[in-house]
């Protein structure tokens, strides 16, 4: 279990295959299988096609011991392919390798948009957000797949929600969106860009020539890629995005070149 949720677009779930799941049976004198002492839970396909079991959520609200799940909305997304490498994998080594390979989590092979994640404090809203900029800043993912951070900590209490307009309120405030980070004005952009520059300029213009040295190149690694100077370097093309997801500024105005001819000398 993670400390982190998705969020999912109905919509989009509906076309790659999801649906909400069947409370009960039309036939209320059948019982399902327990499933006990290792039986299979399998539906007579009679009274529910095997097709669609992978949506059945057992519902009796009038047995002495009611069963009601039907607060939770649920949906599910059937897997219909072979899992039998997750199988080979688990009685092998006791865990999966690539947890991308585990069934149900390729959904990033989907053309997914407005998707969210689930946060507990803003701390960890934060890392997401980076991990997620991160993301589209390589291109492994579209700007609209993931569109905003639901912070569980900022929300009140159930009790204080009253209302479904109280409730969306009370979701609106605590949500981060992602958006803006990607629609600043180009000219304010344009202008930090320059404004970096001018400083890069002048600390160069500052600085001693080396005794000696090795030919390189210089790079600034910048830590907040959620800045609007990691942005307006971004959209200038001044950064690159290494493997392990660093935002690493192309210093152009240092001239290597002559730096390293004077030391020669």
């Amino acid at each position: 279990m993670s400390q982190f949720a998705l969020i999912f677009p109905k919509k989009d779930l509906f076309e790659i295959g999801a649906n909400p799941v069947i409370y009960g049976l039309g036939n209320r004198s059948y019982w399902p299988p327990s499933g006990k002492n290792g039986e299979a839970r399998i539906i007579d396909p009679s009274v529910l096609s095997e097709n669609e079991q992978y949506r059945y959520v057992t519902y009796n609200p009038a047995s002495h011991k009611p069963i009601d799940w039907s607060h939770e909305r649920e949906w599910r997304w059937p897997y219909r392919e072979s899992y039998s490498h997750v199988e080979e994998a688990l009685e092998k080594y006791g865990v999966v390798d690539d947890v991308l390979s585990i069934p149900g989590l390729d959904f990033y092979e989907y053309n997914i948009k407005g998707m969210g994640v689930v946060v507990k404090n803003e701390e960890q809203a934060k890392w997401v957000a980076h991990d997620i900029l991160t993301l589209v800043d390589k291109g492994l993912i579209g700007k609209d797949q993931y569109t905003f951070i639901l912070t569980t900590d900022n929300l009140p209490s159930a009790s204080e929600l009253r209302s479904p307009d109280m409730i969306s309120k009370a979701i609106s405030d605590s949500l981060i969106d992602l958006e803006p980070f990607f629609l600043h004005e180009k000219s304010e952009l344009k202008s930090l860009s320059e404004k970096f520059s001018v400083l890069a300029n002048q600390i160069e213009s500052e600085s001693t020539v080396p005794e000696c040295g090795e030919f390189g190149g210089c790079w600034l690694w910048l830590l907040d890629n959620t800045s609007k100077l990691t942005r307006s370097l971004l959209e200038d093309n001044r950064i690159v995005v290494s493997e392990s997801g660093k935002y690493l500024v192309r210093l152009y105005d240092f001239p290597i070149q002559e730096v390293f001819a004077s030391a020669k000398k």
